[in-house]
C-alpha cells in the first residue's frame, strides 16, 4: 500500500481481530489499523497526511521516502565481476546496477517487493520424450 511516496507494510492479528501496519521507508515509526481493507486504507492515508501536517507545523522538513542512494556491502569477487560486466557493456558501474535493479524490479503488484520471483514460464510436456528415451535404455 502506497500513498504519496510512503509505504506501509500489513499484518493481521488474528486474536484481535484487526489487521496493523507501519510506515516502512520513514525513520521514525507511523503505525495504522483497521478491521478492514477500506478501514486500514483510510487509516494509513490519515497517518501519512498527520506525519506531514506535525512536519509543516513543527518548520521542518518531512523525511524523503527515498533519497537515491543506496549502500550496498559485496564480497570483493562479486565486486570485480560486476565490474568487468559494466566495462564490456561500456556503462560505469553506477548505471550498470542501476539497469540491473531496474530489470528485476519491474512493478507487478503494489511495488513492496512481496510478490515474489515471477512465475517459471510453463515447460512442454515431455513425458512422450521421457517414454521414449527410457524404452530405448531398456531395450
Amino acid at each position: 500500500m502506497t500513498y504519496k511516496g510512503y509505504a506501509g507494510q500489513i499484518d493481521y492479528d488474528s486474536k484481535a481481530g484487526v489487521f496493523g501496519g507501519s510506515v516502512v521507508n520513514a525513520n521514525v515509526l507511523i503505525s495504522f489499523e483497521g478491521r478492514d481493507a477500506a478501514e486500514l486504507r483510510d487509516s494509513f492515508k490519515n497517518v501519512v497526511d498527520l506525519y506531514l501536517a506535525e512536519c509543516k507545523a513543527a518548520g521542518r522538513a518531512p523525511e524523503r521516502p527515498y533519497n537515491g542512494t543506496i549502500i550496498v556491502r559485496i564480497g570483493a569477487d562479486l565486486h570485480r565481476r560486476v565490474a568487468l560486466k559494466a566495462a564490456a557493456t561500456r556503462l560505469s558501474l553506477n548505471k550498470y546496477v542501476t539497469s540491473l535493479i531496474e530489470r528485476a524490479t519491474k512493478e507487478t503488484g503494489s511495488g513492496l517487493g512481496t510478490e515474489g520471483p515471477p512465475a517459471p514460464k510453463a515447460k512442454r510436456d515431455n513425458k512422450p520424450r521421457l517414454r521414449k528415451a527410457l524404452k530405448n535404455v531398456s531395450s
